[in-house]
């Protein structure tokens, strides 16, 4: 590793390559966002729910079906994974909050995390850790408009990014 620069080959093998299993995650970034004293308490919106809403029916025209549905603890993610999971059908423990998962949560660390889980899923996070994380996980860039979704394939330890979607063009979808 070179100046803080992440060894992505050491995250990738993170799953075991011996065992591949085709997964399909899904990494989403909260709606439109209202100010707050806060930043973690800032809600969504209306637009902000408008464009969950239209970005999780984007993602079951794409048909999406994650397993799991993880979210930020903070209040806009919170929100935004209430809409997806609704739209999406998911309920109970197929919703999990996690603290990782913040702005400034280690990417590396989630992306092992994720890839060591083996789940089909879908995450709702924030900048900037969604871009940081795809990185992480593909090596490869991507940036996130509220909404936005980045559809990654990942077989055994290895990620690829397999489509980037505003929420103007997931609403169009739907």
């Amino acid at each position: 590793m070179i100046d803080g620069a992440v060894d992505h080959a050491a995250v990738v093998s993170a799953a075991d390559d011996c065992h591949p299993v085709s997964v399909e995650l899904y990494l989403m970034r909260h709606g439109e966002a209202q100010d707050a004293t806060r930043d973690r308490d800032r809600p969504l919106s209306a637009k902000g729910r408008a464009q969950a809403r239209s970005s999780a029916l984007g993602l079951r025209h794409l048909r999406a079906t994650p397993s799991v549905l993880w979210h930020s603890p903070y209040l806009r993610a919170a929100q935004t994974a209430a809409i997806a999971a609704e739209v999406l059908g998911l309920t109970g423990g197929a919703i999990v909050e996690d603290d990782r998962l913040t702005p400034d949560g280690d990417a590396d660390a989630v992306a092992r995390w994720l890839l060591a889980d083996r789940r089909a899923g879908l995450v709702v996070a924030h900048m900037p850790i969604l871009p940081s994380l795809v990185l992480a996980l593909t090596g490869g860039a991507a940036t996130f408009t509220t909404a936005g979704v980045a559809h990654l394939t990942v077989v055994g330890g290895h990620a690829v990014l397999s489509g980037l979607y505003s929420a103007t063009a997931l609403e169009h979808m739907s």
